[in-house]
This record gives C-alpha cells, sequence and structure tokens, in this order.
C-alpha cells in the first residue's frame, strides 16, 4: 500500500498548533508549486477546488532537440523561472502571499533534480511567510483530481499513465491509497521516447516539432499494414496487475536493426507500419 501526503489531516492537524494556523476563512486558499520533470508550474487552489490562479512555464521546445528530456537541463530551466511562475500565479489570482493559508509542493515521485527546485522555493515561500508547506505524492494527487469536477466516489480503481510511471490503484479515501500494479521497468513514456530516438523521427521535419510520444502517435496513424511486426505481450503468463514495457522497446529496437542491416539507409516509409504495431501490439497477440 502506497500512502500519499495526508492533506485533509495536515489542514486539521496545522490549523490547530502554534502560531502556524490557517485564517478564519471558511475554504483555505493553498499555493500549490509543481516541478516533478520538465513543467514549472503553480497556482492558487482554494479548499472547494476552484482555482484562483494557475500559470505554467513548459520547457517541451528545450528539450526537443534532445529527443528527451535532460534532466540537468529540466534543473536549469527551472530555476530560470520559477519565480516568475509563483509571481505570475499571484498576480493572475490578484492575490497577495500573506493571504495564502499554505504551500503545496510535490516532492515525489519525479525527477529529482527538478523535484529539489519546487521544493526549495515552496521552503522559501513557507519560511518568508510563515505558512505549513505540504509535500505531494503528485501521481496520488492526479488520482484525486478525478473528484474535482466529477460525482466519483470513494472507493474507486484508478489507473495512472504517465512519461515515467504506470500505476493501478484503489483509493479508498484521500489519503488511503492500495497499489494493486505499477511498471516493473520502464514506463510506457520512456519506452516510446527511446523508440522514438532510436527511429530518429526528430530528423523528418512532420515530427522535429514533437515529443517522442506525440511522433509515435502520427506516424501510426498512417500505418498501411499493422501486423508488419511481431511483438509480445507483455506478463501474459502472470496473474496479476503489474506492468512492463521493456520487451516492447527492445522487440522494436531489434525490428529497427534488422531494417536498417536490410538498407543502405533507413527507409522512413516503413516508420508508420513498425510503430502501428506498437500501439496493436495487444490485439495481434491475441
Amino acid at each position: 500500500m502506497i500512502r500519499m501526503c495526508r492533506i485533509l489531516t495536515s489542514f486539521a492537524r496545522l490549523s490547530a498548533s502554534g502560531k502556524r494556523h490557517f485564517s478564519a476563512r471558511s475554504s483555505p486558499l493553498v499555493l500549490g508549486i509543481e516541478t516533478s520533470c520538465d513543467d514549472t508550474g503553480a497556482a492558487l487552489v482554494t479548499g472547494t477546488g476552484k482555482v484562483l490562479g494557475e500559470y505554467i512555464h513548459s520547457q517541451q521546445s528545450s528539450h526537443l532537440r534532445f529527443g528527451g528530456i535532460i534532466p540537468p537541463v529540466a534543473q536549469d530551466i527551472h530555476r530560470a523561472n520559477i519565480e516568475n511562475v509563483v509571481n505570475k500565479t499571484f498576480q493572475l489570482a490578484n492575490i497577495s502571499p500573506n493571504d495564502i493559508d499554505a504551500v503545496a509542493v510535490t516532492n515525489r515521485p519525479g525527477l529529482p533534480l527538478s523535484l529539489i527546485v519546487g521544493m526549495r522555493y515552496a521552503k522559501h515561500i513557507a519560511r518568508t511567510y510563515d505558512k505549513p508547506l505540504i509535500p505531494i505524492h503528485h501521481m496520488q494527487a492526479h488520482a484525486l483530481m478525478a473528484r474535482m469536477n466529477s460525482t466519483i466516489r470513494y472507493p474507486f480503481l484508478c489507473l495512472l499513465v504517465s512519461g515515467g510511471h504506470s500505476l493501478l490503484v484503489f483509493v479508498e479515501s484521500t489519503a488511503r491509497f492500495r497499489l494493486l500494479g505499477e511498471t516493473l521497468d520502464d514506463a510506457p513514456g520512456e519506452a516510446l521516447d527511446k523508440i522514438a530516438r532510436r527511429l530518429k523521427l526528430r530528423n523528418v521535419a512532420e515530427y522535429a516539432q514533437m515529443s517522442g510520444g506525440q511522433a509515435i502517435e502520427v506516424a501510426a496513424q498512417k500505418a498501411t499494414n499493422t501486423a508488419a511486426y511481431e511483438f509480445p505481450l507483455p506478463l501474459s503468463k502472470y496473474r496479476d496487475c503489474q506492468f512492463s514495457f521493456a520487451g516492447l522497446k527492445n522487440t522494436a529496437t531489434r525490428h529497427i536493426l534488422e531494417r536498417e542491416s536490410t538498407l543502405s539507409r533507413f527507409d522512413y516509409s516503413h516508420v508508420p507500419g513498425c510503430i502501428k504495431s506498437v500501439f496493436l501490439f495487444q490485439r495481434s497477440s491475441a
């Protein structure tokens, strides 16, 4: 079982502790800071889920030429933009930092070099304005987002898929999550980025401004022979909820090497059929 930061419990505990307390407002106001990967984001949100202001700085264009996210580069860009992102958020909401009740910040999971930028700045804000600091497990926060604009009730089953993680969780409450399955090796986004780099899709004008996963998706839609290559069905012999994508990545790499060995230079006309198979491996293996 995974335990997320007990947000509601923290609110109750912090409101009753010493000089660090929440205001008398019926709904607390929280500054949220997110730097788990390649985007620098901030938002001011009320306890009822109303977003008063938000701002984000995307690093996508900076990482495109590398074919993926480079952690040290991401950290430098976070450092250069975190203060402006937070200030813009306050400006858009027309709120002073003195008016917030707490600072919430992603502290896991994510790229360590990126996470530390957000955590340090969040600590700075909390210390400067004497506000409580609430660490957030951002994948569990993603699961709870499903309840902000819908009538989903506890308990519910949630599949979380991102560039770096895949989790199947049974959500019992705000602070209680039962982990049913997770990625045992490469996450899907990581595998797709590596395949896209191996295919050198960024050298093709049509895909040059796309992330690896997006480029593969667009290319796959042009496939004319979805059965051109065989891919394994991961963990098909295991009766559990785990995920595995390393085998698909390795199989794709092997197919690419085989094609390259038979061509004087790589023929990009074969890309769509190869990639389409990645998405249809379950259907073709059934």
